[in-house]
């Protein structure tokens, strides 16, 4: 949008443009009077008479003063100075001062175009067509002299502190005053041009409030009547223009002219019809011009609250540490805020133009991924990964959304980019710590697991040392032995953690796996005081894994939940499809979980077991992870506990399987 500055460096660029205007305009009639010039000299005299050519002269004025005309129009259409209140690209918003200093040069540019017309006027009139006597020609030129040297003192006062409304009215009173002195030295109310009063009338009530638009329509219907009776009554000199028709009459030998502007009843009827027209036409100019001018105010006040809002948004993104842009569906770039600029390393004139990004980079593109949110009408999500100016590889995160209109068709994509570097850069750090905290806790219950039964093995050892009984040495042997095959079931289950082989995959029927466990934990002495319910829905899908290790996860479940209940209890074993997933629950009736100790049961040797090793929930974990799938407990104090293996089907599992391969 223009500022102050702006409008007066235009404005200074138009008022250099006038003389180049009045160049081209005289260019353009010394071309028109000079073919016609011609074409009468070769062509037209010697086959017309007087008459006709006193016709042809008269419509030759006609014509080059609306090619005139027409020049003038396309000057105003192709060089316009009326700046425009707000912009919304540049988002700045005219204050009233400069609004009206940008009304006020358009209306000194048009009255340097009313000069160099009516100098072109003169010219036709005069010197060129007869249709004004010569002897009209000094004060012609004095009026229009006026007009110049008055333009040039309201353009200074311009320049200075000035009051809207007063130079308003003083250019109008002026334009008004020189364009009776012209009309009375061109035929006065006969004269077809005093139309032109209905444009002053025009701009005042445009640019004026509504009662000073209609003194300044009253001035110049005063002095118009003051014309009209001045010349009635003789008390002005009448200047004869022979576009306009007059009957004649002789006296004493001499024929004399009856002038129109000499009737009463032509200027009476001239007289009251301008005046109506032209208070009318002040009337319903203002009507128009307030209601617009109460709708610009309103509209001025919306774009002020937009642009606070654009302003507002603009800090909030910035203060947050966002990129951001705004993609149009052509996928130009409408607006993007500088700190994308400098993250993306895109040229400062990115805004306006398509997205500089090379497509065939592959790692990700925004307005690749604004091209796919305006079509599917969704939010998408990417990660980027650019190289920085000093080598480095920074992150990025950009979720675009679709705006849409009133119905509800989108127009808009909306970009905001986080640079997620930092974060990325904690969480390696945090998994690499979390590594190093696992492998410490791992080390240390093997350290503690294996520790025991060394500690039992050097105990024997010594006393074998110390006694040399046979049958103590025997006994000892199978002590030895039951404490070596403690560290090797520790060692093996440690393994098991780790266990990630495909080896042995197949198509798995989950409830032949959960009958087997079912039946093999029934023989179990523990399981003497248990109630088994078994409910295994019939169409199960089948699931891809490795049986053995399925069936190591249901006896461990199956174990524990005996454990859980000492005193007998119900165990009730299903298996169900939920979602395209396998799932098989193990509930008991036992005392159930404490919550303090539901957050840790799959830590490697956590246990409150006197006798276990804290491995057994870790390793189904672990089995259950391999075959992509989840552990899940549920468990309330003294109403037991029920853990839920959840599984995916065979297509699932297939797919998971070839992306880890």
């Amino acid at each position: 949008m223009e500022g102050l500055s702006d409008v007066r460096g235009r404005a200074a660029r138009i008022a250099s443009d006038i003389p180049s205007l009045l160049l081209f305009g005289g260019a353009g009639l010394s071309a028109f009077f000079g073919g016609y010039q011609l074409l009468e000299t070769y062509f037209v005299v010697p086959r017309f008479g007087t008459q006709s050519l006193y016709l042809l002269h008269m419509l030759r004025g006609i014509t080059a003063s609306l090619l005139l005309a027409s020049f003038a129009a396309w000057y105003l259409v192709q060089h316009p100075t009326m700046a425009q209140r707000f912009d919304g690209a540049s988002g700045v918003v005219l204050d009233n001062r400069q609004w009206k200093a940008s009304h006020l040069r358009w209306f000194i540019q048009m009255r340097w175009i009313a000069a160099g017309f009516a100098l072109a006027l003169i010219i036709i009139a005069v010197p060129l067509t007869g249709i004004l006597s010569a002897a009209h020609l000094p004060q012609l030129l004095i009026c229009w002299a006026v007009l110049v040297v008055s333009n040039f003192l309201f353009l200074h006062a311009l320049e200075r502190d000035f009051d809207f409304d007063r130079q308003v009215i003083a250019q109008s009173v002026v334009d008004l005053a020189v364009l009776t002195g012209m009309l009375n030295a061109a035929g006065g109310i006969e004269n077809p041009l005093s139309i032109a009063y209905l444009f002053h009338v025009i701009i005042a009530s445009i640019l004026l409030p509504k009662r000073k638009a209609i003194g300044v329509a009253l001035f110049g219907s005063a002095i118009f009547t003051l014309l009209a009776l001045g010349e009635m009554f003789q008390i002005l000199p009448h200047a004869t223009i022979l576009l306009f028709p007059h009957s004649y009459n002789m006296a004493g030998g001499h024929m004399h002219i009856n002038h129109a502007a000499h009737d009463p009843v032509f200027v009476a009827g001239r007289v009251l019809s301008f005046l109506g027209v032209m208070l009318l036409t002040a009337h319903f100019t203002t009507l128009v011009t307030e209601r617009l001018r109460r709708s610009e105010s309103n509209l001025e006040a919306s774009a002020r609250k937009a642009l606070l809002e654009q302003r507002r948004l603009e800090g909030v993104i910035d203060a947050a540490g966002l990129g951001m842009a705004i993609i149009g569906r052509n996928g130009i770039l409408e607006w993007v805020n500088p700190r994308l600029v400098g993250w993306l390393q895109w040229p400062d004139s990115a805004t306006g133009s398509s997205c500089p990004h090379d497509h065939a980079d592959p790692r990700g593109c925004i307005a690749c991924a604004a091209a796919q949110t305006l079509a599917r009408a969704e939010q998408s999500e990417i990660e980027m990964a650019l190289p920085a100016k000093s080598g480095r590889l920074r992150y990025f995160r950009s979720v675009t959304s679709p705006v849409h209109d009133s119905d509800g068709s989108v127009v808009q994509a909306v970009a905001v980019v986080e640079d997620v570097t930092a974060r990325k850069a904690l969480e390696a750090e945090a998994r690499h710590a979390g590594r190093l905290s696992v492998l410490g806790q791992l080390a240390a219950g093997i350290a503690h697991e294996i520790g025991n039964p060394l500690s039992s093995l050097h105990a024997r050892l010594q006393l074998m040392k110390r006694r040399n009984d046979p049958d103590f040495h025997r006994s000892s042997l199978d002590v030895l032995q039951s404490q070596i095959d403690r560290i090797g079931r520790i060692v093996r289950n440690v393994s098991h953690l780790s266990h990630s082989a495909r080896d042995g995959w197949m198509t798995v029927d989950v409830n032949n796996v959960v009958a087997e466990a079912v039946s093999l934990v029934r023989l179990d002495a523990r399981a003497a005081t248990i109630r088994f319910t078994e409910r295994l829905q019939e169409t199960l899908v089948p699931i891809r894994g490795v049986r053995d290790q399925l069936l190591q996860v249901t006896l461990n479940l199956l174990l524990n939940a005996i454990d859980a209940m000492p005193s007998g209890g119900t165990l009730d074993v299903a298996t169900f499809v939920e979602n395209q997933r396998v799932k098989i629950a193990v509930t008991d009736s036992g005392s159930g979980i404490d919550d303090s100790v539901r957050e840790r049961l799959f830590e490697p040797f956590f246990t409150t077991k006197p006798e276990g090793t804290g491995l057994g929930l870790s390793i189904c974990y672990s089995l259950v992870h391999a075959h992509g799938g989840t552990i899940e407990v549920d468990s309330q104090k003294d109403r037991g506990s029920c853990f839920t293996v959840d599984l995916p089907v065979a297509a699932a599992v297939g797919s998971t399987r070839s992306a880890d391969r």
